[in-house]
């Protein structure tokens, strides 16, 4: 590739054309797994467990606000990071603590409406700490939502 880059006379718009183009990008596109933003997460979660008592809303709320992400209230008008800038230890720690919490609380526990089994395409790859399908009971749960596939999707574009 450098051969032909430098045969067009280092022409960027080439490259990037050529880059974009190559066996590897398009393999890397296809896999496309980003790392979801702390209301997609949520979000995500809360879906799962089927609870929609004012606990697990309060516990969301709480535990976004740590992760960063506020809703309606952005760091700047820039907006919120994106895929690898919400890795940080303090999130990464504030995610753990809030699904944990959503697990812990009895109330939403008590009010859950889980599937009678969770479903192997629950994640975009298989988990690394729990064979799906399996069942829905609080310790699956809790493993699949410490596992961190849980924590990864596809690109929007990809869907």
């Amino acid at each position: 590739m450098a051969t032909a880059w430098r045969a067009q006379d280092l022409s960027l718009p080439w490259l990037m054309q050529t880059l974009a183009s190559s066996p590897e990008a398009e393999q890397s596109q296809r896999q496309g797994l980003r790392l979801r933003d702390p209301l997609e997460l949520v979000v995500r979660s809360l879906q799962l467990l089927g609870s929609d008592h004012p606990d697990a809303i309060a516990i969301s709320l709480r535990g976004l606000r740590a992760m960063g992400q506020a809703p309606f209230e952005p760091p700047s008008v820039k907006g919120w990071p994106v895929n690898e800038e919400w890795l940080n230890l303090r999130w990464l720690q504030a995610r753990r603590r809030t699904l944990q919490q959503l697990l812990a609380d009895e109330e939403v526990w008590d009010t859950r409406q889980l599937p009678s089994t969770l479903a192997a395409n629950l994640t975009d790859l298989p988990p690394l700490a729990l064979a799906l399908p399996a069942a829905a009971d609080r310790d699956s749960v809790a493993a699949l939502f410490a596992d961190p596939v849980w924590q990864l999707g596809l690109s929007p574009a990809l869907r």
